[in-house]
């Protein structure tokens, strides 16, 4: 099992609400980007989450910081959202692991929250 923060959020609206409303243990779908330009490592790995799927307690909760954020309901259960990226800095050899089970093994991929309380992906082959 592998975990990394979640980075990135600030820059894709209204990614920073989704993810103060996640539960924990919500599915995420991982894709590499190699040709990301901000990547010194070439092992860019972005995090969506499928709206579809989120209970209605999450959207009883998020709904107005979604709206604040420029995110509506029915704009954004139409396909996965992107929320950040696997976290590079200080972190390369997470990963980079993370990079290849993506690349080349069945995985699963979970929402959580380090003991601070910041968004980390949990990844591990199925």
């Amino acid at each position: 099992m592998l975990s990394s923060p979640i980075v990135g959020m600030h820059f894709r609206p209204p990614a920073k609400a989704i993810v103060a409303h996640l539960p924990l243990d919500t599915a995420l779908e991982l894709r590499q980007d190699p040709e990301n330009p901000y990547s010194t490592t070439g092992k860019a790995v972005k995090v969506f989450v499928d709206m579809t799927k989120l209970p209605a307690s999450f959207w009883a909760a998020a709904e107005a910081d979604l709206a604040s954020q420029g995110g509506e309901r029915e704009e954004l259960e139409i396909e996965p959202i992107m929320i950040g990226f696997v976290a590079e800095a200080k972190n390369h050899e997470a990963q980079a692991a993370i990079f290849a089970i993506v690349e080349d093994y069945p995985y699963i991929a979970a929402f959580s929250r380090d003991p601070a309380g910041k968004p980390i992906v949990i990844v591990r082959e199925s």
